[in-house]
């Protein structure tokens, strides 16, 4: 008697745990949206700073430059190699971010997506019968292009 009680638990214990398993397909594309709308943005808030690194870079680098030949006469030039060094400083931080802006911009680019497709599955007889059959599909772009 005690196992066939602990037998029905583990069946009905089983059969929930299974049952409580299943995921909704609205939650998935959700995701994925979520994914791609995250890497998209982090794209071009990279983009930007490398941008604006770079700008600031060639800028200060200038400033720098035009003052230590101006100046070379009558000062030791200690705050125009300041600017000059964080010029340079500024331009080689914003090729990081170019790079790491390029990743993200191809994995906002190459998507992975859940989805289902009608399938005819051949019975006996010569007939069919139309099922759905859960697909995966993943997106790379070939050769740069989008």
């Amino acid at each position: 008697m005690r196992k066939n009680i602990l037998l029905s638990l583990l069946i009905i214990v089983i059969g929930v745990q299974t049952y409580g398993q299943q995921v909704s397909k609205i939650s998935i594309s959700v995701k994925q949206d979520q994914d791609y709308s995250h890497y998209s943005r982090t794209h071009k808030t990279l983009r930007t700073l490398g941008w604006v690194s770079l700008g600031t870079g060639i800028v200060s680098s200038g400033l720098g430059l035009i003052a230590h030949v101006t100046s070379a006469d009558t000062d030791t030039g200690e705050k125009e190699d300041w600017l000059i060094v964080t010029g340079g400083t500024l331009i080689a931080a914003s090729v990081p971010l170019f790079i790491v802006s390029h990743h993200y911009k191809n994995k906002a680019a190459s998507t992975l997506s859940l989805g289902s497709q009608k399938v005819h599955i051949p019975q006996n007889g010569g007939r069919t019968v139309s099922d759905m059959q859960p697909t995966v599909t993943l997106d790379i772009p070939l050769n740069g292009q989008f």
